[in-house]
């Protein structure tokens, strides 16, 4: 779930045209990443599209268990992203842990 992004690059709590529209078509009416990551409809149609991969995954191992809508995109600005968009896994992980440990608990 993309949101835009301000002059600088940095990501806001709107979202984009493209997943608003994908959203009004599920029936949301969420418009910010925070009444995204609230929204039952949204986890809903999101919990669907990874049954959906995970029944053609090659290997059960692949398979998505979890997820979790962080607050923010990630981008260069917040760190989580090299200049040449590669994500940097150790800041991620620091910067986003509760989120991980969380989602290991559920």
């Amino acid at each position: 779930i993309k949101c835009q992004t301000d002059d600088y690059g940095n990501p806001t709590d709107e979202l984009d045209p493209f997943a608003k529209l994908v959203l009004d078509n599920i029936g949301s009416d969420a418009s910010t990443v925070p009444e995204v990551q609230v929204d039952p409809k949204v986890s809903q149609y999101i919990k669907e599209k990874i049954e959906h991969v995970n029944e053609n995954a090659d290997k059960k191992s692949s398979h998505v268990k979890n997820f979790f809508i962080l607050p923010t995109d990630f981008s260069i600005n917040g760190g989580e992203l090299t200049p040449t968009m590669k994500m940097k896994r150790n800041k991620i992980l620091e910067k986003y842990q509760a989120y991980v440990e969380r989602m290991y608990r559920e």
